[in-house]
């Protein structure tokens, strides 16, 4: 039987939690509460609780109580799935959740309806992927160093359209086959990652921008669980730290790689052959020579189609109109964007969108 513990010094609290969850799973589930103290830690030494719901008391964010039960918890049973309730402001509690990886939250007061929907989707996500196998979390841990270590050496190598593809794809592996919580732990793990190579690289004000991004995953709980919103801050990283590089001059020599940076890192701000020739210090026809003898293809038709693969990125992963994602990639008209999209892509960009939700649904 599915047990569930609830944590909460408001006796009020508990027993309002408990009529509820009693009420709507019946006999399928076994409750169990208690208040923060001796009583609590004493349940989960068996390791046969399933879901803890654990009070964050208003008059300390970092609450020792609770971050010892919840470590206590795990170290019985790591596949324990958590659920925090508080009167804090959401931010902080959010910022809590991530750091504890908890399945989610709650902000008192809430409704009853909000807390029978957690519970019944976190029960549904264990019952899914219980018991977490060894195994699985040991090639997990392999995946992540191994593709920190490529996005390290791409970054040293100064290829910076190598380095976004090395995250865009180590991002699709954790999307692909892992819940809602694990999705949480592994993009900030690798954003963490990501900060401590920038430290390699910076400075203090480099080091206080990857900072500042990862906060952001801190401090939206769901933002990790939007792939695009995340991929979004996640490259944003990356770009902090090729900026820097740029500073340091290291791609002296490589003249191609140096240009094909400052296109992917301005591939959204109306770039031109002008700009992109001058950043190499030659002449815009002899750049335009060079560029197309090195690509097989002239500089226009290079930055328009990684400006469609951009979108296209944009309309299969966001619900941002066709319109917005014009402007972000500098199209002054929306009807000359669908018109080159189109061109490219056999669809308009509303069409593509239609395509890959139906292609998506129907398992295509």
């Amino acid at each position: 039987m599915y047990r569930i513990l609830v944590v909460d010094s408001s006796a009020i609290d508990r027993r309002m939690m408990h009529d509820v969850l009693e009420k709507k799973f019946s006999s399928s589930v076994e409750l169990l509460s208690a208040a923060e103290g001796p009583e609590a830690a004493e349940l989960v030494k068996n390791g046969d609780i399933d879901l803890l719901i654990v009070n964050i008391p208003y008059y300390s964010i970092y609450s020792d109580f609770a971050e010892v039960l919840v470590h206590s918890a795990r170290n019985v049973n790591v596949s324990i799935s958590l659920i925090l309730t508080s009167v804090k402001r959401e931010e902080r509690i959010a910022r809590m959740a991530t750091r504890f990886n908890a399945d989610g939250y709650l902000l008192k007061p809430y409704r009853r309806e909000q807390l029978i929907s957690l519970v019944e989707n976190v029960i549904a996500q264990s019952r899914k992927g219980a018991p977490v196998k060894k195994e699985a979390a040991a090639a997990d841990e392999e995946d992540f160093v191994r593709y920190l270590k490529l996005l390290e050496n791409c970054i040293h190598e100064c290829d910076y359209k190598k380095s976004k593809n090395i995250a865009k794809e180590y991002l699709g592996l954790i999307y692909s086959d892992h819940s809602a919580k694990n999705i949480r732990s592994g993009i900030i793990n690798f954003a963490r990652g990501i900060s401590e190579i920038g430290r390699w690289y910076g400075n203090e004000e480099l080091q206080k921008k990857l900072e500042s991004c990862l906060e952001r995953f801190f401090t939206n709980y769901n933002i990790q669980v939007r792939r695009f919103e995340s991929s979004e801050i996640i490259e944003e990283m990356i770009d902090f730290i090729f900026v820097e590089l740029e500073k340091f001059q290291l791609n002296t020599g490589d003249e191609l790689k140096k240009v094909l940076n400052y296109i992917e890192l301005n591939i959204k701000n109306g770039i031109t052959l002008d700009s992109a020739a001058e950043h190499i210090n030659m002449s815009p026809s002899y750049f335009s020579k060079v560029f197309k003898k090195a690509m097989g293809t002239n500089f226009i038709v290079y930055v328009t189609d990684r400006r469609i693969e951009i979108a296209k990125d944009m309309l299969q992963n966001t619900d941002m109109p066709v319109i917005n994602i014009a402007c972000e990639l500098s199209y002054n008209e929306t009807n000359y964007f669908s018109k080159v999209f189109k061109k490219k892509v056999g669809l308009s960009p509303t069409e593509y969108r239609q395509r890959f939700i139906a292609d998506k649904k129907s398992g295509g």
